[in-house]
């Protein structure tokens, strides 16, 4: 028996054992206001020790929660606070110093007056919604006042403080003034005509910043209020530190503020995108991605994701707001669409703003100008600033009067179009995907640059080359070596020696050659060109010199085994066989025949004798 416990003691201490989670106190918040502490909780007047976690429950109209110390584990379950019709009434507050780790189970809804957040987050105080929340949130800021605060973030007259969301199904409208999620009303207590243009100097001290907002997952609409952002700044505040690599985003700006960034007054602040799928619209005067109006676009850095960035008047897609430049715009990678539809470039300027440092180096980019400004670079009356692009897929397309990559109508300078050391020029690559998937040998994976289609749903793809290195604002084809040879190798050269991505491409009317190179034992025999699509059959002297056609090509070369100069050894083998069979042939036949002199001497009788 001992043994037996002795085993089975062994047993227990050698399999992982799992780890049971801190039991949680669940609170009504219909029975009263509920504070929690480092150590305790207070709720109806009385003080109770306890760490946490909680679960908070229950529906009210006049009770809130404030997480006034520590680090805390809250899960919201059903939780339904609408202090709407109060003066001045906050839903839940995580104060300055303290942080909220929020789980979301089920639907809860947070509903704040006056100048409160809806989820009030200001500097100083942290805020996590857990990745494993399986619930929706629902959150107003400011309902029902003059100066709102944030839905999440600040309160009015606040920046926000940090906020991390991993997860959940999130719903956040800002009040007037106040970002979705992000910085309150900025001006709060300064004294503005809030219908009338503030001039810098009197926005000078302002707060209202986003703070520090990272979102890598779950579902978000984030709608900003009169002049702030969708996520980002309040009136007059930056869009802070903005970080997104994951979820499903929609960021909307009703006016003056960016879908992502700058409120009104407020650049873009530092926006990183690395991934997700995101939506970010301005509706008036904003970027859709960068600076409210009269903000600059910031620093703006897309590596990842699938994004999405409109402006409807006067703001950059991408860039600057209305009356602002575009800051600097970094693009190495990700589906990027970005479009002003009136007076703005789709990416860089916003209307009157000229584009900064613009960098593009990866990806699939559409841009698209409004009316009098560039695809890519300034506004209406904006000059081009730098534009760099050294890698990915780029169409530009301008409005009216301005140019695809550039100035906008009116602006004082072009700009410059670079790879950082020299110019470059746009080469066309058609794309049309053959219906036979495997007869095909596509040279650029359509996958690497799919949205809405290949080739930005144009059907081509749009590289800049160095000057020179390609044929200008030609189409060019892919040549591609077909990897089914045998017995050999094939090389390519062009005139242009054009090359995309490790590719070779070339114009229509410029010359190929091809040059086999066959293995050991083997010689060239012919050659085989295709078009692609179609399968046309290229004819090619034995020179291998010809004149490339108006698509893509299939090159392939076939090769024979040379005839050896020594004789083989089953030739010999067989010549040996017929030798010996013939010296049998031979040896029988003699054997065979009798000598004629015997025969002679028996058949004649001896001459004495018949005497």
């Amino acid at each position: 028996m001992s043994i037996l416990l002795t085993a089975l003691a062994a047993l227990l201490i050698a399999t992982p054992q799992p780890v049971m989670a801190a039991q949680s106190t669940v609170l009504d918040v219909a029975d009263g206001p509920i504070m929690i502490y480092a150590d305790s909780y207070e709720q109806e007047g009385k003080s109770h020790n306890y760490k946490g976690p909680y679960t908070i429950t229950g529906e009210s109209d006049k009770n809130g929660v404030s997480i006034m110390e520590g680090e805390q584990s809250i899960t919201l379950s059903g939780l339904l606070l609408d202090l709407s019709g109060q003066m001045e009434g906050c839903a839940f507050a995580v104060n300055e110093g303290a942080a909220a780790i929020v789980l979301l189970d089920g639907e809860s809804r947070l509903y704040s007056s006056g100048g409160s957040a809806g989820l009030q987050v200001p500097e100083g105080a942290s805020l996590t919604i857990a990745y494993e929340s399986t619930g929706a949130l629902d959150v107003r800021g400011g309902m029902n006042s003059e100066t709102g605060g944030a839905g999440i973030g600040g309160a009015s007259g606040s920046s926000a403080g940090s906020i991390n969301i991993d997860g959940g199904r999130i719903t956040v409208a800002g009040g007037r003034f106040s970002a979705g999620i992000g910085g309150g009303d900025g001006v709060y207590g300064l004294d503005l005509d809030p219908d009338k243009e503030a001039a810098p100097e009197e926005i000078a001290g302002a707060c209202g910043n986003g703070g520090d907002i990272t979102i890598t997952g779950g579902g978000i609409e984030a709608f900003g209020g009169y002049k702030g952002a969708g996520i980002g700044g309040g009136y007059a505040g930056d869009g802070g530190s903005i970080a997104i690599s994951g979820g499903q985003i929609t960021a909307t700006s009703e006016n003056s503020g960016a879908g992502i960034g700058g409120g009104y007054h407020g650049s873009g602040g530092s926006i990183l995108i690395t991934g997700g799928v995101i939506e970010a619209l301005s509706e008036f005067s904003g970027a859709g991605i960068g600076g409210g109006e009269y903000g600059d676009g910031g620093e703006i850095m897309v590596s990842g994701g699938i994004v999405t960035a409109i402006s409807h008047t006067y703001g950059a897609g991408i860039g600057g707001g209305q009356n602002a430049g575009s800051g600097d715009i970094t693009v190495t990678g990700g589906f990027v669409h970005a479009a002003s539809y009136l007076y703005a470039s789709g990416i860089g300027g916003g209307a009157g703003g000229s584009a900064g440092n613009i960098s593009i180096s990866g990806g699939t980019v559409r841009s698209e100008g409004g009316s009098y400004g560039a695809g890519i670079g300034g506004g209406r009356d904006g000059s081009g600033g730098e534009v760099v692009i050294t890698g990915g897929s780029v169409y530009a397309k301008a409005g009216m009067h301005a140019s695809d990559i550039g100035a906008g109508d009116g602006g004082s300078a072009e700009g410059r179009l670079t790879d950082g050391t020299g110019d470059v020029s746009l080469v066309t690559v058609p794309f049309a995907a053959p219906e036979n998937e495997e007869a095909s040998l596509r040279s650029i994976e359509c996958p690497r640059y799919a949205y809405n289609g290949c080739g930005h749903g144009t059907g081509e793809l749009y590289f800049y080359l160095p000057e020179g290195a390609g044929p200008g604002t030609e189409r060019i084809h892919a040549i591609v070596v077909s990897d089914r040879m045998e017995n050999g190798a094939l090389s390519v050269s062009t005139e242009k020696s054009t090359q995309i991505e490790g590719k070779l491409f070339a114009a229509e009317g410029e010359s190929v050659t091809l040059d086999p190179a066959p293995d050991k034992g083997y010689r060239f025999k012919e050659y085989s060109v295709i078009a692609i699509p179609g399968g046309e059959i290229v004819p090619v002297p034995s020179s291998g010199i010809f004149v490339m056609p108006d698509s893509g090509i299939q090159v392939y070369s076939s090769f024979t085994a040379k005839m050896s100069a020594a004789i083989p050894v089953c030739i010999i083998a067989a010549a040996i066989i017929i030798i010996v069979l013939t010296l049998r042939r031979r040896e029988g036949r003699r054997r065979a025949k009798p000598e004629s002199s015997t025969v002679e001497s028996r058949a004649k009788p001896e001459s004495s004798t018949l005497e």
